[in-house]
């Protein structure tokens, strides 16, 4: 069975990254990994992503790189056989 990567991208979502977690987090087919990546947000939603503990693998950029970078550190981090995106 393919592994799935699931890339979620965030900068200052705190109002929308909780239910686009939750929403990976649901899907039938269990992804290998959900993979995070705050692109340096300063409203507080990397204190949210935390409380998901080992659910997620959670990379917190110091500042902002724009989104080009933040997706392709989650890239970087992938072991999935495919990339599937999401932004927060």
């Amino acid at each position: 069975m393919p592994r799935f990567s699931v890339i979620i991208t965030s900068h200052n979502q705190r109002e929308f990254i909780k239910e686009a977690v939750d929403s990976a987090l649901s899907l039938c087919h269990k992804p290998a990994e959900i993979i995070v990546v705050d692109d340096g947000s300063r409203d507080g939603s990397p204190d949210i992503l935390r409380q998901y503990g080992d659910a997620i693998r959670l990379v917190c950029l110091e500042e902002n790189q724009g989104a080009s970078a933040a997706i392709n550190q989650g890239v970087r981090q992938a072991t999935g056989d495919y990339l599937v995106f999401l932004d927060g």
